[in-house]
This record gives C-alpha cells, sequence and structure tokens, in this order.
C-alpha cells in the first residue's frame, strides 16, 4: 500500500506532497495510524510545562526521517513535474525557432522572385504578415509539445521510439500545414501553393530535425529518470520499514 501512496505522491506538486504528508504525520502523531516502533505521546493539558515527547523513544528520529523524505519527494516530484519539462521546452524552443527561420528565409526568396528585387523585402507588408503568421504557429507548435512533454510517455526501446517519433512529426507537420492554410493571406503576392511546393522541398529535412529533438528530449527523460532512482533510494532509506 506504501509503495503505491508514494507512487502517486511523487507525481502530485509541491502543496499536495506538503499537505499530504503533513496530515499522514498528524495522524501518525494522533495515533489514528500505528507504525511499529513509533510511540507518540499525547501532551496532558494538565502537565503544563512537560514535554509532550517525554520518554518517546523514537518519535524523534521518526521527524527527522520523514522530515527528510518530504524534501526528497519534493525534489522527485521537481524533477518529474517542472525540470524535466524546463530543460525539454528550452531545446523546443531552440529548434522551432530554426525551423522557422528557414521557412522565413525561403518565404523571403519566393518574394525575391515575385518582386524581381531583394530592395526592401522586410519591409515589405506580405513579409510582415506572414512572420506574424509564424509566431502564431511558433505559439501552437510549442503548446503541442509542451502536451506530449506532459504526458512524459516517450519510449525507451530504440524500435518503439522511432515509431513514436516519426508518428509525432508527421502529426506536428500535418498540423503546421493546416494552420498555414487555414490563415495564409489571401491577397498575398506569393499565393499559399507557391509556399506550400517551396516548405515541402525541404520536408524531409524538417522531419529529421523534429525527430532529432525528440531524441534530445528523450535523453533528458532518461538522465531525469536516472536521478529520480537515486532519490527513490535515499527515499527508501528515510522511511520507517513499515512504509516500504
Amino acid at each position: 500500500m506504501w509503495i503505491a501512496f508514494f507512487a502517486w505522491l511523487e507525481t502530485q506538486g509541491p502543496l499536495t506532497v506538503i499537505l499530504t504528508l503533513g496530515f499522514l504525520f498528524y495522524l501518525v502523531y494522533r495515533g489514528i495510524i500505528k507504525l511499529p516502533g513509533v510511540q507518540v505521546k499525547i501532551r496532558d493539558r494538565k502537565m503544563k510545562g512537560v514535554n509532550p515527547h517525554a520518554g518517546c523513544q523514537h518519535v524523534s528520529d521518526f521527524q527527522v526521517r520523514v522530515g527528510k523524505a518530504i524534501q526528497l519527494i519534493l525534489d522527485k516530484a521537481f524533477l518529474i513535474n517542472t525540470e524535466r519539462i524546463r530543460l525539454q521546452m528550452i531545446e523546443a524552443e531552440h529548434k522551432v525557432d530554426e525551423l522557422l527561420s528557414g521557412a522565413s528565409k525561403t518565404y523571403i526568396s519566393l518574394l525575391n522572385k515575385e518582386l524581381g528585387t531583394t530592395s526592401g523585402i522586410t519591409n515589405h507588408p506580405d513579409y510582415k504578415n506572414y512572420n506574424v503568421l509564424l509566431r502564431a504557429v511558433r505559439y501552437e507548435v510549442l503548446a503541442k509539445v509542451r502536451y506530449i512533454y506532459k504526458e512524459n510517455h516517450i519510449p525507451i526501446n530504440e524500435a518503439e521510439f522511432n515509431d513514436w517519433a516519426n508518428s509525432r512529426a508527421e502529426q506536428i507537420v500535418t498540423k503546421v500545414t493546416y494552420w498555414l492554410d487555414d490563415y495564409y493571406m489571401d491577397d498575398a503576392i506569393v499565393d499559399r501553393k507557391t509556399v506550400y511546393k517551396a516548405n515541402y522541398a525541404r520536408i524531409a529535412d524538417i522531419r529529421n530535425a523534429i525527430i532529432g529533438h525528440f531524441r534530445l528530449a528523450r535523453q533528458i527523460s532518461i538522465a531525469q529518470e536516472k536521478k529520480c532512482e537515486e532519490l527513490d533510494k535515499q527515499i527508501n532509506e528515510c522511511l520507517p520499514y513499515s512504509f516500504k
């Protein structure tokens, strides 16, 4: 029971961990939950000035162990719920910015060809509007990637990972295509079909870049998992044997 309880607790946020363990300690203190080797005496209201824990042979050690276990569980929850995703999203932002920069350069080339000049392209309304569209796409892509990482279902097995990464990369490429189709400027000098063909010429490189990012994200997950395993060992050393 306790193994399942602490496995659940490690997936919760810091506030839930603190409140849950605080309540658990209260139950032990009040004697509602009995733990072998832990004796807690309740203060008699008539015994003013008397240490309520006088004669409690193990309670001090119990408090220290539970306090340390709480901190370790909070550390693990931070790794799982915050730090892992933070590191993965840093890399995701770099990769998305890199890909969208390529898309922007491709659009400049197309606009140059249509206008017959390289002068003032970055000040052209179409270029500015397209970059506004790319910023909106950036937001949507990062939101989807964050959702993927929040689920934390990146396979470790190589064959399973390849299938998973290819599927997710295809989902992202398809979504971006839909977004550009829906929101592309109707009166733009370069029509949507021309932009699509130019981007499609780079599709293999785009997919490989996305898959490469997922591979890096998997390495981050593996590294964080190793840290969590070390914290598990420390938690087990802290908890009374009745918790294990």
